[in-house]
């Protein structure tokens, strides 16, 4: 079994700077704020691809989770080796209690957490969903909604669709979207995996290697 070892900040920084050099619209914000907003399928390509350039083993994987805070939702993850899990993108479902980039920058105060990328094995599952669920309950009770303003396009700043729900119905979301044995095999079409293929080009040597 292969395993890999992960050097979350130069693959945040890598992810950061790709998106910025290939989409016109993350060029428009702050490198540090780039990976709050990206498409997973587009990270998980190009992680895919960094990977599979240094012969390490990956495969996507695709949650359908029909959650009611986003019903449509897709979420594409990578899997290294056999276990590995990563997570560049979670940072978008703190969005459903109002922990947003926007919020962060309107109050002045750092809210997100430090890890812009997440690594686990598919066995610590229940370990992410409950610190995902402490983040969300914990922004949500010392925090509200700011004054509306014209940038916030008619919806308060620091709103979001879980912003009244329970723990339990906060935990249950997070549960649902990262439930392993529900999610399917992926394959990027043919658009952004093209798109996956520069990016990883951005991804500094080391930021995946064997153990």
């Amino acid at each position: 079994m292969t395993e890999v070892i992960v050097d979350t900040d130069a693959l945040a920084h890598g992810l950061e700077q790709g998106l910025g050099a290939l989409d016109g619209f993350m060029a428009a914000f702050p490198e540090a704020e780039r990976l709050n907003y990206s498409r997973c399928g587009l990270t998980s390509a190009a992680i895919q691809h960094y990977a599979m350039q240094r012969q390490l083993p990956v495969h996507l994987l695709i949650a359908s989770p029909s959650i009611s805070a986003e019903p449509y939702l897709r979420h594409v993850l990578p899997v290294l080796g056999e276990r590995t899990i990563i997570d560049a993108t979670y940072r978008q479902f703190l969005g459903y209690v109002g922990l947003i980039g926007w919020y962060e920058k309107r109050s002045g105060r750092k809210l997100f957490p430090d890890h812009k990328v997440l690594v686990f094995d598919m066995d610590e599952t229940d370990m992410v969903v409950d610190w995902l669920t402490q983040i969300a309950v914990e922004f949500r009770d010392n925090n509200q909604p700011l004054p509306l303003i014209k940038k916030d396009y008619g919806r308060p700043c620091g709103s979001g669709p879980l912003r009244d729900a329970s723990v339990a119905e906060i935990h249950e979301t997070f549960a649902n979207i990262y439930d392993i044995s529900a999610m399917q095999a992926w394959r990027s079409t043919d658009d952004v995996d093209q798109a996956g293929i520069k990016m990883s080009s951005y991804i500094p040597g080391g930021a995946i290697v064997a153990a």
